[in-house]
């Protein structure tokens, strides 16, 4: 088993061959080096990678709260192989590490906050690759969210220019047109 570095690669990678073929690339993030050399098997390579990625997981996940699904796109940047990214995860998760019910609800209270809407909230969820069903009330985001950012708009001597550009920031948010309008006629 020879082992040849990557040049010009981030994290610092190396390639794991075997009788002349490249068989698996392993990243330093995981498994350092020292450790790499004294694998003599592909097997070995997988059992240390995934030693290294609890570690690393670890790290991770003392610096901030990940979804498995992020915590399995941190790994695959690592050239961590699937089996061993889910093995990982449900480590963390079987340890209580992580907890991706109470993530997606902290997230959703989070952008809440900030006055997304669900149509935008689900949009996020689905970028980082999350799929779920997203249970907001748009009325009461929306409410509050006027009544801290634009209180202007809830006074009857409002400017129509200003209210139109008002309503457009609002529509690109993703609330309804319908869902603004009442709030404007029932104040």
């Amino acid at each position: 088993m020879e082992i040849e570095a990557v040049e010009k690669a981030y994290p610092k990678t190396y390639v794991v061959f075997e009788d002349g073929e490249p068989v698996k690339k392993v990243s330093c993030s995981i498994v350092p080096l020292a450790t790499l050399s004294t694998a003599s098997s592909v097997a070995q390579i997988e059992g240390l990678e995934r030693i290294g990625g609890i570690k690393y997981a670890v790290r991770l996940l003392a610096r901030q709260g990940l979804h498995s699904v992020q915590l399995k796109a941190k790994l695959g940047v690592h050239h961590v192989g699937e089996r061993v990214q889910q093995e990982v995860c449900d480590y963390c998760i079987q340890q209580g590490w992580i907890d991706d019910q109470e993530w997606v609800e902290s997230r959703i209270r989070q952008w809440q906050r900030q006055g997304k809407s669900s149509r935008e909230i689900r949009f996020r969820l689905q970028r980082l690759g999350i799929e779920g069903e997203v249970e907001t009330d748009d009325r009461e985001t929306l409410f509050t969210f006027v009544e801290r950012k634009y209180p202007q708009l809830l006074q009857a001597d409002c400017v129509k220019k200003e209210r139109d550009k008002i309503i457009r920031s609002l529509l690109r948010r993703g609330f309804s047109f319908s869902l603004i309008n009442d709030l404007l006629h029932n104040k």
